[in-house]
């Protein structure tokens, strides 16, 4: 496998992180931050001003550039009367990998609903409204009976229906209309619906029309909501928590302008989820195929996560400090500390969070990584807004910090119990890169942590060597890690013999289906929080004798280090990251059916009875 352009990432991870390590340095490891001054920078302030998030951009002038078909031509729908049948036969003729909804078809006449005959449809999930919904492939045919129409023969006849591509892309409701008189149907011209509309547009090269398609505003506006919830379940985790908690409790220990604050930290963290996605939608467009995720699928990356927990860690549980004149040259860097502090400390929760996921997060993340690049960037920065929202909350609603305990002696105690968690992190990703790299890599590692601390207690004993304490300290950082990003993954597909789980090849699959075999997949990774829960939880032992019982073969993809054919697969079924859990039933034409990314035993049992 080539490695050269993850190991273009990892390079620049490497770098950014440890300019973050440094960050974290020039503030005292975070204690500065707890000591902001009162002064603030009124640029940023001005530069976030309600006129400038006024100015938007222009909604039908936005469009999916993919090779997606116009509505009228994935849904092609004629109106007929059956022989020897005074009643209407409305058939939908529907292209390969696209579908209509079953509870979206809706029928009137003279703009008067009648009642229909509607077609049924296969049941699976659907991971834009997160439960089962019908829908219907390859045909649908709705029926009215005579006695349902009207007597006098001339009427009109209004049709809505909706549906989505498979590959990600759903269009707004969908009107047509005709006219009725007698044995004659005629269609009548319906006005573009409103949203991002389709248009042809003329190739002067080849003649060809490129179609571009449809996305309607609320489909936008709903996964932007899904991307502000998932970024805010994003500061329960364990990762981000201790980062909110400081700043939140500096914000109730400061005099300052709370307000400005607030935006610059809401800053720091959307500006670094967009620079994440422009470096993820780069990859892409060089042609690699990576998802959400994607950066911790680089050991450097992954180390440097490492260290950075571990320091910060060590900072908050008071066992290391930084010398006075690497606080003087953080100070002039960071310029009117309250406001810089409070952008950066928004920069480390976007880049601490990088560990953890939210279930939320999924439906958000597949939609925007089949968008058009701006898009996309909508939908990541609404991810560090949602992640930013509480303390932007916090910072505009006085009333709130009513809700925190009063400042005193017990916040050190509280900071230094902060640490705990950081360290519970820092052991995690440490057993992660042990799986992607092997035990050698680990213990490497280790001892680029124990010389970490050497180098910081050398630097308390000795004031001539405190003063480059902390470049030393990010130099064994940016070795190790640039040292991991070159060591080749091992191979994480490797199930264990005795294990009932079979390694996910898509000609297995494909194998397997034929033959009528009805399969459960498990896309996983060791860095996926939400996986871990999930298989400790519900594959138990007892689930696993039921699926045994009912002849489910079971096969496992990791995601762990980078695989193209797992990435693909994620795509295929609109996710941009693990995990994804595939149900397919025994008869090989039907769709699989997707299970949500948080299970439960019951509803996972349930999942299990309806194939």
């Amino acid at each position: 496998m080539n490695y050269r352009i993850l190991h273009s990432i990892n390079v620049t991870f490497i770098l950014l992180s440890a300019f973050f390590v440094s960050q974290l340095s020039f503030a005292n490891s975070l204690d500065d931050i707890l000591s902001s001054g009162n002064s603030e920078s009124s640029s940023i302030s001005s530069s976030l001003s309600p006129n400038s998030a006024e100015q938007g951009f222009n909604l039908d002038q936005l469009a999916v550039e993919e090779e997606f078909l116009t509505v009228e031509e994935a849904y092609q729908l004629s109106v007929s009367q059956p022989a020897n049948n005074n009643g209407l036969a409305l058939d939908w003729v529907i292209t390969d990998k696209y579908f209509l909804y079953g509870d979206k078809f809706k029928v009137s006449i003279n703009n008067k609903p009648v009642e229909a005959n509607l077609p049924v449809g296969i049941i699976a999930y659907d991971q834009i409204f997160e439960k089962d919904v019908e829908k219907h492939y390859h045909h649908a045919m709705i029926t009215i009976d005579p006695e349902n129409l009207p007597k006098h023969p001339g009427y009109e006849l209004t049709i809505v229906s909706q549906g989505c591509a498979d590959a990600g892309l759903c269009y707004p409701p969908h009107t047509e209309r005709f006219k009725v008189n007698g044995d004659s149907i005629t269609p009548i011209k319906v006005a573009a619906t409103s949203g991002f509309i389709n248009n042809s547009v003329n190739d002067g090269n080849s003649g060809a029309a490129n179609t571009q398609s449809e996305l309607s505003l609320s489909t936008l506006v709903y996964m932007i909501l899904f991307a502000i919830i998932g970024g805010a379940i994003l500061n329960l985790m364990p990762c981000v928590l201790p980062v909110l908690s400081l700043k939140a409790l500096s914000l109730a220990n400061s005099s300052g302008n709370h307000r400005s604050q607030g935006l610059s930290y809401t800053l720091g963290a959307v500006t670094t989820f967009i620079a994440i996605a422009a470096v993820l939608l780069a990859v892409r467009a060089a042609g690699q195929a990576v998802g959400w995720g994607f950066q911790l699928q680089a050991p450097g990356f992954v180390t440097v996560l490492i260290y950075l927990f571990f320091i910060m860690g060590l900072s908050l549980s008071g066992f290391i400090t930084i010398g006075a004149r690497w606080m003087s040259l953080g100070q002039n860097l960071t310029q009117g500390s309250g406001v810089s502090q409070s952008y950066f400390t928004g920069v480390l929760a976007a880049v601490v969070a990088s560990p953890c996921t939210a279930p939320f997060m999924a439906p958000a993340l597949g939609f925007a990584l089949t968008q058009p690049w701006w898009i996309s960037l909508i939908i990541f920065a609404g991810l560090g807004f949602g992640m930013a929202l509480p303390l932007l909350l916090l910072s505009y609603i006085p009333s709130l910090n009513k809700l925190l305990p009063k400042p005193g002696a017990w916040m050190e105690t509280f900071k230094q119990a902060l640490a705990f968690p950081l360290y519970i992190t820092a052991i995690w990703l440490l057993w992660v890169l042990s799986r992607q790299l092997g035990p050698n890599a680990m213990a490497l590692v280790i001892l680029g942590g124990l010389g970490i601390v050497f180098i910081y207690w050398l630097g308390q004993k000795s004031s001539r060597f405190s003063s480059i304490s902390s470049i030393l300290a990010i130099a064994v950082v940016a070795t190790l890690s640039w040292s991991s990003s070159q060591q080749t993954p091992v191979n994480t597909q490797n199930i264990a013999s005795d294990s009932e789980w079979q390694r996910y090849d898509e000609n297995n699959l494909a194998e397997l289906r034929s033959k009528g075999k009805a399969v459960f997949i498990n896309l996983t990774a060791d860095w996926c929080i939400t996986c871990l829960a999930n298989e400790k939880v519900v594959f138990t032992e007892s689930t696993l004798n039921n699926m045994r019982d009912k002849d489910i073969t079971l096969i496992k993809g990791d995601w762990t280090n980078y695989d193209p054919k797992i990435t693909k697969l994620l795509e295929k079924h609109k996710r941009g990251g693990v995990p994804l859990y595939l149900l397919f039933p025994a008869d090989p034409k039907k769709e699989p059916l997707v299970l949500p990314q948080i299970l439960t035993p019951n509803g996972f049992s349930e999942s299990l009875n309806k194939i």
